[in-house]
């Protein structure tokens, strides 16, 4: 989840500040209208197959189920489960254009905004650990994913960054690589004790803090670097392309096609 943040943020242009309100009505309709008609119709076919008894899980159709629950946990009609992400995003996208606009004029460096934007974020895993709420979840989500939107926006507008040479590229591939071989056999043969695993749509950090960030910036940068080697190859392939351009569908339908 934490990469998919990510290669949004990489889309982000400072051009998109002139008009925030323009940005957030266009991020409205492209994501939050869209996911209300596929929940939509994923209610209707889930409560038929529920009422028919073919399936027994999930919730009921209802006020709170369809409109609220999306917000929040996203898994009331199981087969749209994964649609969850788009209205975090939605908030993600809109916190993230209020602070740019607000911070406008005050020059702050791109780096220094990560810091803070990470340190808000450990707050949010502390806060939600200690405190879990269910009614809490959307915003203290938003504050743990937030950074790595900004780190996409940091990836693309800073050159050094953006225009990584091939040598560069491999390298960075070859050093996460071994870095997260590492980790994989230390977990398996017991001397790494902590799971490494999170669940960022429950807040799920099996009580750590600082390793979510960790293993998925770890992770970011083992896909950046692996699509910088392969962008000239593989980026320009039709089937890479079609699939590209049909991202939203696939997220949206593939656990009910399954």
């Amino acid at each position: 989840m934490a990469l998919f943040v990510f290669i949004s943020g990489y889309l982000f242009k400072d051009e998109h500040i002139k008009d925030v309100k323009g940005y957030i009505a266009k991020k409205f309709k492209h994501l939050v209208i869209p996911y209300y008609i596929y929940n939509l119709i994923y209610g209707i076919i889930f409560t038929s197959l529920k009422k028919s008894n073919i399936i027994s899980y999930g919730l009921d159709f209802s006020f709170e189920s369809f409109f609220v629950c999306g917000w929040t946990h996203g898994h009331q009609f199981s087969f749209n489960l994964a649609m969850w992400f788009v209205l975090s995003l939605f908030c993600i996208q809109v916190i993230y254009i209020l602070i740019r606009k607000a911070t406008e004029h005050q020059r702050i460096n791109p780096f220094a905004l990560l810091i803070i934007l990470l340190t808000i974020g450990v707050g949010s895993i502390i806060v939600h650990t200690k405190y879990p709420s269910e009614a809490l979840l959307p915003l203290t989500r938003t504050l743990f994913l937030l950074p790595f939107f900004h780190l996409g926006y940091i990836c693309k507008s800073q050159k050094e960054i953006s225009n990584m040479d091939l040598r560069k590229a491999i390298y960075l591939l070859f050093s996460t690589t071994v870095i997260i071989a590492a980790i994989i056999i230390l977990k398996k043969t017991g001397h790494f004790p902590f799971n490494y695993e999170y669940y960022a749509v429950h807040m799920r950090f099996n009580g750590l803090i600082i390793l979510p960030y960790f293993v998925s910036i770890l992770g970011i940068a083992f896909w950046f670097s692996f699509s910088k080697i392969t962008e000239n190859n593989i980026g320009n392939w039709t089937i890479t392309k079609k699939i590209s351009r049909s991202t939203w569908d696939i997220m949206a339908h593939h656990l009910f096609i399954f």
